[in-house]
């Protein structure tokens, strides 16, 4: 979104001009590299990823397509203002003031899942 306002005076002594933006972005897409090349150090007869319901098989205690199920999400905002103010107080004698504002944010949330199955990690020191 941008806004842009001017004024002035009617003698035109006196104008201002405010001007800005505000952008936002939202993305989810996980920052894995998924070239498969985790699976040329598995065994040839390594199973399948996937479980035929879409979960993850975790047979051989590791999985590579483990990494498409994180939970990532990163949100970004800017806010960027600037403003003139110009004065002539006797004509060919102008007196300029500029400024500016900028405000850049970021929330990320990053839970990367287990690439390895650790019993261990299901399970309390009691009930084992």
């Amino acid at each position: 979104m941008n806004f842009s306002m001017n004024t002035a005076t009617t003698d035109k002594k006196f104008t201002m001009a405010l001007s800005g933006s505000y952008s936002t972005n939202v993305d989810d897409m996980i920052p894995v590299d998924f070239d498969g090349s985790a699976g040329l150090t598995q065994a040839p007869d390594a199973p399948y990823p996937l479980l035929p319901d879409g979960k993850l098989d975790w047979t051989n205690a590791s999985n590579p397509a483990a990494a498409l199920n994180a939970l990532y999400r990163n949100a970004t905002d800017n806010l960027v203002a600037n403003t003139t103010l110009t004065f002539v107080p006797v004509k060919g004698f102008i007196l300029t003031a500029s400024g500016g504002y900028n405000l850049l944010s970021a929330k990320r949330i990053w839970r990367p899942t287990l690439l390895v199955f650790q019993s261990g990690d299901f399970f309390t020191s009691s009930d084992q």
